[in-house]
């Protein structure tokens, strides 16, 4: 028993942790769609947040 219950506490803890990371590539995509909207890409620099966001996704998408 207790290793389903570690399990799931594991489990859960991925979960939390893929949430906050597709929320914080969630907010960079934002920024670079308002980046590319206003004309500011260059302020910006979004092809770093686009690989920032990249990576985010990749990293909490294979913990989830």
């Amino acid at each position: 028993m207790a290793k389903s219950t570690n399990l799931a506490a594991r489990a859960a803890s991925d979960l939390t942790s893929a949430h906050q990371g597709l929320l914080r590539a969630n907010l960079l995509f934002g920024l670079i769609q308002y980046a590319i909207t206003s004309g500011n890409v260059n302020e910006f620099r979004a092809h770093s947040l686009a690989d920032i966001g990249t990576k985010l996704t990749r990293t909490y998408g294979e913990r989830a």
